[in-house]
């Protein structure tokens, strides 16, 4: 009893947190895990690490480089921008936004085309001639031109620049997910179910829905990075969050000119921008071998 005892314990031990030992047997993983969760942190308790205050402006202080001496004037790890704003501060409290924006635009925009997708792929009939064509005429905009008439009519700020980025987005979500659906639509389970009086209703949310999440899941892992990208280019070309709020893409723009003789101003937030897209697209690539039933045990390699 005693051995017996002690087998099914390790037995246990080894089935308990399969998620990170799956996580921990892939290097790539561990690296986007561990970049994405510092990330999260950085802009969760972001104002109890920012040294300064990102908006404040000391002119005197413009343009110093990189300085780990303590004191309120010289503490500024990645130095000040041409406005004397400590670059360090802005960096972490743009990790809120880049953030921000990011995750809600794929919650929302997966919402949405989730939704289309799934009723087009399984009414059929008008519901997908009407949903499909919608989807034809958001991919034959440019998503530049289509973000410029926007933010142009309804001016620029962080609202309108997740709406942009959410309502070009799901035309993604609606394709994927009306593939995966007509895919399923016709198995013996969800037959059996209409057969048996389910509702519409019910064999979407019970039988269609959950079956198609883990392709939707990896889709918008994989989606935050691009996200991110566009939101910091939108904000580089001024089409972003209007300033003083810290933003990467801004950051960008304005050191662009600085490149000689200030290479921080727009070293560091780009570098946090790639480390960023970095993360997500790690962890999406982790996410889509680790959700496929081909594979035994995931974790990639």
């Amino acid at each position: 009893m005693g051995l017996a005892g002690a087998e099914a314990g390790v037995l246990r031990r080894r089935r308990r947190f399969p998620v990170l030992r799956a996580i921990l047997h892939s290097r790539p993983a561990t690296v986007g895990w561990l970049l994405l969760i510092a990330f999260v942190l950085m802009a969760a308790i972001g104002p109890s690490l920012a040294p300064h205050d990102p908006t404040q402006q000391q002119l005197l202080l413009r343009l110093r480089a990189p300085s780990f001496r303590l004191g309120a004037d010289h503490f500024h790890p990645m130095g000040t921008d041409q406005l004397g704003r400590d670059i360090f501060s802005r960096v972490i409290y743009g990790s809120r936004i880049s953030l921000l924006i990011g995750f809600t635009v794929v919650i929302s925009g997966g919402v949405i085309g989730c939704g289309v997708g799934i009723a087009a792929g399984y009414f059929r009939g008008w519901v997908e001639r009407i949903a499909m064509r919608v989807v034809d005429i958001y991919l034959a905009f440019p998503f530049i031109l289509l973000a410029l008439i926007v933010i142009a009519v309804l001016g620029a700020s962080l609202t309108n620049l997740i709406l942009v980025l959410a309502f070009t987005g799901w035309v993604n979500y609606a394709r994927v997910a009306r593939g995966e659906v007509l895919s399923l639509r016709e198995r013996e389970y969800v037959v059996a179910a209409r057969v048996m009086g389910a509702r519409s209703g019910r064999i979407l949310v019970r039988h269609l829905l959950p079956n198609i999440m883990p392709t939707i899941i990896v889709l918008a892992s994989l989606q935050i990075g691009g996200v991110v990208i566009q939101a910091g280019a939108l904000s580089f070309l001024g089409l972003g969050v209007p300033p003083p709020t810290p933003d990467w893409g801004r950051m960008l723009a304005e050191g662009r000119d600085y490149m000689a003789t200030a290479w921080w101003l727009a070293t560091f937030p780009g570098l946090a921008l790639v480390l960023l897209v970095l993360s997500v697209n790690l962890v999406g690539d982790w996410l889509r071998d680790y959700l496929d039933p081909q594979r035994q045990g995931g974790g990639g390699s």
